[in-house]
């Protein structure tokens, strides 16, 4: 982190993988990108839409790049193997989009593929909560503190802290060892297709959807009896809102974040004190 711009432009310049990354970390963003195939002002905003997540993935996917290429350099392996070796090491640990990295529950006609999508991560998740489950077994009682520590860097902090940076911490009246223990308990659980749906919808406040094309079969629905209401001057903002999530399934464009965005600012005009983070932020529960 000291030297950003002089790591990032190595490990570039030795690794094909990482330099096409930022496109392909997660299988559904790389299917996303290559489908733009125009160079219209639309298709250049398109192309851009997930950035910012490359961004971040890159700041710690390169960290971890440049340890493994180190530490295979110091093991007194070659220049070109020290390279493999950190490409299989971010693959492994951060997930990727490529057609070898995916596993076979993510391969497959259309169909199949709309119930794994967005799994990328949890797919990697599941890996390694396999691998360490098989170690332990293998090594016995000596290896469960490291187990331990294994359990709280990859579920434990992850599950608690993505939903309290989400804003979706425990409601004020709500004892927060069980808000714990709830969160903790399901998170294992999305490393499994099928599973993780159900699970969402018995700990989270979002229900039951077992891919996110469904919401989007439901958005259109829900388009068309509000187009009704507005027709017939029984309208208000909600079918509003219907038609604008429409709107974006059908032409790709981000209208949730666009309509919470307008709605926070709303609030925010109107005397209510939010954060530009909570703003920014998907603060309402869908019903």
């Amino acid at each position: 982190y000291s030297h950003p711009k002089r790591h990032l432009d190595m490990v570039f310049e030795k690794s094909t993988m990482m330099r096409n990354r930022a496109k392909t970390f997660d299988r559904d963003v790389r299917d996303a990108i290559n489908k733009v195939k125009g160079d219209k002002l639309k298709d250049k905003l398109e192309k851009t839409f997930f950035s910012h997540i490359g961004f971040f993935d890159l700041s710690v996917s390169l960290p971890s790049w440049l340890g493994a290429y180190e530490k295979a350099l110091d093991e007194g392996k070659i220049e070109k193997d020290a390279i493999a070796f950190a490409d299989s090491i971010v693959r492994m640990s951060q997930s990727a989009g490529g057609a070898k990295d995916l596993a076979s529950v993510q391969q497959g006609s259309e169909y199949k593929r709309m119930f794994t999508m967005f799994y990328s991560y949890f797919s990697v998740l599941y890996n390694m909560l396999r691998r360490r489950t098989k170690v332990t077994q293998k090594e016995g009682l000596p290896s469960t503190p490291r187990a331990f520590m294994s359990f709280m860097y990859l579920v434990v902090l992850p599950a608690v802290l993505s939903e309290l940076i989400a804003g979706r911490g425990p409601d004020d009246d709500e004892d927060v060892a069980v808000w714990t223990m709830k969160t903790v308990a399901g998170y294992p659980a999305s490393t499994v297709v099928g599973v993780r749906d159900l699970t969402n919808g018995i700990f989270s406040p979002y229900g039951y959807n077992i891919t996110p094309v469904a919401d989007a079969f439901e958005s259109i629905v829900k388009a068309g009896k509000s187009t009704i209401d507005i027709a017939v001057g029984e309208g208000d903002e909600g079918d509003l809102k219907n038609l604008t999530m429409a709107a974006g399934y059908i032409f790709g464009l981000p209208a949730r974040q666009l309509w919470t965005l307008g709605d926070n600012l709303d609030a925010m005009m109107s005397g209510e004190e939010l954060s530009l983070f909570e703003a920014l932020m998907i603060k309402e529960v869908r019903d």
